[in-house]
């Protein structure tokens, strides 16, 4: 009944649907002003408004919460510090599998992140910008202008060839008003995307994501890693595993955080000064 429902409504769909109960609640530490439930089609969601919320049990919704919390918070931590550091350098997210999460416009409303991109599958693209671009979503959210949706590109992420393509060509290309002067911090993000990848491309993503923070380009100001997912080759929670298997991609741990549930490893990373300390 919903002429904006997606062709698949996957589990990525789900979870906008769970963001949504705690994203109602002004109590949560993942509140975003109703932005999720903005997302939903008329009628239907009242199931996961304000006078129904408090009725669902605190499951899966709950534990979407945890990791939901946690990258808000890194992705927060991360941009303060680098505007600390009074460079005017700017911030870009790039979040690897975005699906229907709302993160890109909720830090672009708050002035948390300067541009926010999404890779996805084309349908998942294409179903989420026919949503932001919809009249419905527009009428609830009067105030939200094109500069502060996400760039979306195509792309299935099992193709790492053409996700490399794609992310060296995001951080080589000149934009906007003096682009050429312009530096920017890149944070790559992933959450409860790696689940349902091949084997092996989720390690492969995240030696792509640290290789092109190598690229000598003008506006290249290095970057960070935020993950809420399922790590290759890491079984349990161990840290030492983690930092191991992290390393020999590229990266080195700042922060570990494990949780119950298929995504379970929380944590954010920053690249290996010294490539020759990469794990053989």
């Amino acid at each position: 009944f919903d002429r904006l429902k997606p062709p698949d409504s996957s589990l990525s769909l789900a979870c906008l649907w769970w963001k949504a109960l705690s994203g109602n609640d002004p109590q949560s530490p993942v509140y975003d002003n109703n932005l999720a439930y903005d997302l939903l089609p008329r009628g239907s969601r009242i199931v996961v408004g304000k006078k129904l919320r408090r009725f669902y049990p605190r499951l899966h919704h709950a534990n979407v919460e945890i990791r939901t919390a946690f990258l808000d918070r890194a992705v927060t931590r991360i941009s303060e510090s680098v505007r600390s550091e009074g460079n005017e350098t700017k911030v870009r997210l790039i979040c690897l599998g975005g699906g229907y999460d709302v993160r890109s416009i909720k830090f672009r409303e708050q002035g948390i992140v300067d541009k926010c991109i999404e890779l996805d599958l084309p349908q998942v693209v294409e179903a989420k910008s026919n949503i932001l671009q919809s009249k419905r979503f527009r009428r609830r959210r009067p105030w939200l202008t094109n500069d502060l949706l996400p760039e979306f590109h195509a792309v299935d992420l099992n193709n790492i060839d053409r996700v490399e393509e794609i992310l060296q060509s995001l951080l080589t290309t000149d934009s906007g008003v003096n682009a050429r002067e312009q530096k920017w911090h890149t944070i790559f993000l992933f959450e409860g995307v790696m689940i349902y990848l091949n084997e092996g491309v989720p390690r492969a993503l995240l030696e792509i994501t640290s290789e092109v923070l190598k690229t000598e380009a003008p506006n290249n100001s290095g970057g960070s890693l935020c993950f809420a997912d399922r790590l290759e080759n890491i079984p349990g929670g161990d840290i030492v595993i983690g930092r191991e298997e992290l390393a020999r991609n590229g990266w080195d741990i700042t922060e570990w955080q494990p949780k119950p549930g298929l995504a379970r490893h929380m944590g954010c990373a920053k690249p290996l000064t010294n490539i020759a300390n990469k794990a053989s």
